[in-house]
């Protein structure tokens, strides 16, 4: 069983490669899809701050802009547990 000191050395060594990564990174909620955080590189490539990112879902910032197009193909994976599920659907989205 990983101490203290263990646990801060590994969540610091993972904030560095999310902070540095030329990938954009987005952890999101994996009961809401919610983003949760942000790596800076992803606000450098959709243009949002840090804090315009928080709270929104996917379809909320353009990434899957149009849910009928992209149907079961959406997905979100939840940077805690590396699970994946599918997409929360937005408030009155109706399956044609």
């Amino acid at each position: 069983m990983p101490n203290e000191r263990t646990l801060q050395i590994s969540e610091l060594r993972y904030r560095r490669v999310f902070e540095a990564a030329k990938d954009g990174i987005l952890i999101l909620n994996a009961d809401t899809g919610a983003v949760e955080d942000a790596n800076p590189f992803m606000t450098e490539l959709l243009g949002y701050t840090h804090d315009q990112f928080l709270g929104k879902h996917l379809w909320e910032i353009g990434l899957f802009s149009d849910l009928e197009q992209n149907g079961d193909s959406g997905f979100w994976v939840d940077g805690i547990t590396g699970l994946t599920g599918a997409l929360p659907q937005p408030p009155g989205f109706c399956e044609a």
